[in-house]
């Protein structure tokens, strides 16, 4: 989790836990699937976008990709070349 809408505050007034120490982790090269799970929200390309907003005027375009790859710094994988937000990306939408 990146955000707490609230803060600490509001997740303790809300009786969930906090957790005080670091659980050990095992790194996981794979995820059990190559599926992907809601195939109708996957848009590749801008002809794609510009089908979905014609057919989806709620449309949002969510970025839920780390600051670094928000503003450009990285692209936050080692085979994608481009860098920076998608046109018409949000990286917090209202």
């Amino acid at each position: 989790m990146k955000i707490i809408d609230g803060g600490q505050q509001a997740w303790q007034k809300a009786g969930l836990p906090l957790q005080k120490t670091i659980d050990k982790v095992k790194k996981q090269t794979d995820f059990g699937s190559n599926t992907i799970a809601h195939p109708e929200a996957l848009i590749k390309t801008p002809a794609e976008m510009v089908n979905a907003e014609k057919t989806n005027p709620n449309l949002k375009l969510v970025s839920t990709r780390s600051w670094k790859e928000y503003v450009g710094n990285i692209s936050g994988y080692s085979y994608i070349k481009e860098t920076g937000e998608p046109k018409g990306g949000n990286l917090w939408p209202d």
